[in-house]
């Protein structure tokens, strides 16, 4: 399997901290990295929070719809 391995001060500076999440995108023989950005991360979680909500909504909705 391939793998990249990328060090350095300069990866601070470019806006790539340690734990930052990375898009990969591929363009004509290049990788391009492109920087979560903390709204991108707010997002994320936002939309992780309000898909679990609609679980357990959707699993009340179905125990009431199959009562005896």
């Amino acid at each position: 399997m391939p793998e990249l391995h990328l060090k350095g001060d300069w990866l601070a500076e470019a806006g790539f901290e340690t734990g930052t999440s990375v898009t990969v995108k591929i363009s004509e023989g290049c990788l391009i990295l492109i920087a979560e950005t903390d709204e991108v991360r707010d997002l994320r979680k936002e939309l992780y929070l309000v898909k679990k909500s609609m679980k357990h909504i959707k699993a009340g909705v179905n125990n009431v719809v199959n009562r005896d």
